[in-house]
């Protein structure tokens, strides 16, 4: 993608930051904007979809807790695709299940590809408008209802039943399961954290399936970090 371009996608979502103050999100390199809130980090990305076309791209959004990547053998990376929880901003605000592209003016997208994703080229102060509505509105509803590890538990034993199927991470019960045993563990819950764990132990089939020595052996090993903590 263009530098050009580039900066173009850059300076519609700087604005909408901006008009979404009370996030308090900041700057940490370009494209990646976070916010530390009690004892979690709220973040916004600028995520690239140069597959699709010259100047398209995505909003992701992501909630991290310190300490979970660790637990759960994780590395911790930055931005929002590795985030404890997140997805796109677009299919969170409109509650859909296909992520929402959209595209900087000047930018280049075939007609089959504008065609299934329902979008087109829009001027910056348009781009700079809509996610601006979705930060100010679904997304500071989803971000405040995070601002410690029990807000995220809260959040991953509820959100399909609040937001529907929409693009989101975890996507499946299994890494979910996972999560809410990290978090109560950090949070000093350990018999929270081991009924988690056991329900993860059951769904991930029987002895004799290829898999389960491999994960099994995994929840174990996570037991063991959350009995140290």
């Amino acid at each position: 993608m263009k530098p050009s371009t580039k900066r173009d996608i850059n300076t519609a979502v700087q604005r909408a930051v901006q008009e979404a103050g009370h996030l308090g999100l900041q700057r940490r390199r370009q494209g990646y904007r976070t916010a530390t809130h009690d004892e979690v980090q709220w973040e916004v990305d600028v995520l690239y979809e140069q597959a699709y076309g010259d100047g398209v791209f995505r909003v992701g959004w992501g909630v991290r807790v310190p300490g979970v990547a660790e637990v759960l053998e994780r590395e911790e990376l930055a931005g929002t695709e590795h985030a404890t929880v997140g997805g796109d901003a677009g299919a969170l605000a409109t509650r859909s299940r296909r992520m929402k592209m959209l595209v900087v003016e000047g930018g280049t997208m075939s007609l089959v590809n504008r065609l299934l994703w329902n979008v087109k080229p829009e001027k910056l102060d348009t781009l700079a408008t809509r996610i601006s509505e979705w930060l100010s509105g679904p997304l500071t509803e989803v971000f405040e209802s995070m601002t410690s590890r029990q807000g995220v538990v809260e959040f991953l034993e509820n959100y399909q039943a609040r937001y529907g199927r929409t693009e989101m991470h975890p996507d499946s019960q299994e890494m979910a399961l996972a999560l809410i045993a990290a978090l109560n563990g950090l949070s000093g819950d350990k018999p929270g954290a081991f009924a988690a764990l056991d329900k993860w132990r059951s769904l991930i089939g029987s002895p004799g399936d290829d898999s389960y020595s491999i994960l099994a052996a995994k929840i174990n090993r996570v037991r063991g970090r959350i009995e140290a903590l």
